[in-house]
């Protein structure tokens, strides 16, 4: 992962409970990639024809990571606006499963990643999965000194990633694709779960 990443400025516009990334419209911009190309698709999307979603893609070594970064409206209080977890849709291209954390930098108190990666199988699925951002199910892997209130509260930017292992800074280098639709940010989960949509058609809230 590139330390651009790491040093983004603060987001112009901050977290709100409920915002959706769906990427019928311009939402596919804020997301971007210094390690892989970021394609929106026209179809194909959890919900079926005409789902457009985004395809975020490798093709060589040493520098092809994978992963997608939002600083301008992933970033802010997630404490303040009640975001407590993550809902993410994925669907894995590749013929081995992936392994997808969320990597949240702070401003001045360190860099916070999920403890426990979601296993996306090689299924041709959509899976629905929950991140939880809870103190217990967040691991501390590097920047300033480790604070988890005040990170939360001052969250630079998101970003979706596949990061196998043990929780760490960066991710492996690796050639493969994954695509993902419906990031929203919700509230305290009830447990964390990863099941397959199979064409669910998820409620969308685009956000003003």
């Amino acid at each position: 992962m590139s330390v651009m990443i790491m040093t983004a400025c603060a987001s112009a516009e901050a977290i709100v409970l409920g915002q959706v990334d769906d990427f019928q419209d311009e939402t596919a911009i804020r997301w971007w990639s210094g390690t892989a190309s970021v394609s929106k698709i026209a179809t194909g999307g959890p919900a079926g024809l005409g789902d457009q979603y985004l395809q975020v893609s490798t093709t060589a070594y040493p520098e092809g990571r994978q992963l997608m970064v939002n600083n301008r409206m992933w970033g802010g209080d997630y404490v303040m606006a009640g975001v407590h977890s993550l809902e993410v849709a994925l669907l894995n291209l590749n013929p081995f499963p992936l392994e997808i954390r969320i990597l949240a930098p702070s401003m001045d108190y360190g860099v916070y990643t999920s403890s426990t990666a979601f296993l996306i199988p090689s299924d041709g699925q959509w899976h629905h999965t929950v991140f939880s951002l809870l103190e217990d199910d967040m691991t501390w892997v590097g920047g300033s000194a480790g604070d988890y209130s005040m990170a939360m509260r001052n969250i630079l930017s998101l970003t979706i990633r596949h990061q196998p292992g043990e929780p760490a800074y960066n991710g492996p280098a690796i050639v493969a694709s994954f695509g993902i639709d419906n990031i929203r940010a919700t509230p305290e989960p009830g447990t964390l779960v990863l099941f397959p949509l199979l064409f669910l058609a998820v409620g969308k809230k685009q956000r003003p």
